[in-house]
């Protein structure tokens, strides 16, 4: 009787030694930006029992295997040529039960940049400018004018005080590298004629107005405009010279 019982908690303690036995995991990370020609290091954190075996899908379907791996964690160097991510797809250990693989590392890859730009000159004296680098996040443009005429804007808009031609200088970065580009900006300079504050025509406010409806507080030269009394009755177009 008592050979029986000892043989049924053995069987009872084996089953539950059984049941306790896990597979291999697989964990890998390591997320990075970096410059196209340099790597990035991978890391996979394991479980199990080595050697282990895993198999990593990147964003285009590609699956690679490494095999024989020793010791937990576990690295390895990849360099892509644009972004792309990594993904612990597989894992299989000396035990040969099924395994649990998790994780992802995502790689952005950034180019040199390139600084270009165009402008408009809105009006005699005003330019915007249009900034057009590709593969940069960080500006300085210089409009030279001397002194501490600069911006960090990505479209900035510049008002010159004297008629020239300046160059202009846009320099455009990120982690990469930078990249400066010059372009001469032609700039006339014409004087603006002030209304006088309270101009009266029978008692009432005389307003002006450009040709789009806008009333304006400053003639300026070569240019057409609506003259009109505030009781609506006195309007006529002038041409300033």
């Amino acid at each position: 009787m008592k050979t029986k019982l000892l043989l049924l908690v053995a069987i009872g303690m084996i089953a539950i030694n059984v049941a306790k036995a896990e597979g291999p995991t697989a964990h890998l990370f390591g997320d990075a930006e970096l410059c196209q020609g340099d790597s990035a290091l991978i890391t996979v954190e394991l479980t199990g029992t080595a050697p282990w075996s895993i198999v990593y899908i990147q964003d285009n379907g590609d699956m690679d295997t490494i095999n024989g791996i020793q010791s937990s964690p576990y690295t390895f160097w990849v360099k892509p040529s644009y972004h792309n991510s990594y993904q612990c797809g597989h894992v299989s250990d000396a035990s040969g039960l099924p395994g649990t693989a998790s994780g992802m590392a995502t790689v952005l890859v950034w180019s040199s940049p390139i600084a270009q730009f165009s402008f408009t000159v809105v009006n005699s004296n005003e330019v915007a400018f249009t900034n057009e680098s590709l593969n940069s996040w960080d500006y300085l443009w210089n409009f030279g004018d001397g002194g501490d005429s600069v911006s960090t804007e990505q479209f900035p808009t510049k008002i010159y005080s004297a008629s020239g031609s300046y160059v202009v200088t846009l320099t455009a970065s990120n982690m990469c590298g930078t990249d400066t580009v010059q372009d001469t900006v032609d700039v006339i300079v014409t004087s603006l004629r002030s209304l006088p504050s309270e101009e009266q025509t029978s008692n009432h406010m005389v307003v002006y107005y450009d040709l789009s409806g806008r009333e304006v507080s400053q003639l300026k030269p070569n240019a057409v405009y609506i003259r009109k009394s505030g009781d609506g009755k006195n309007q006529k177009i002038y041409f300033v010279q």
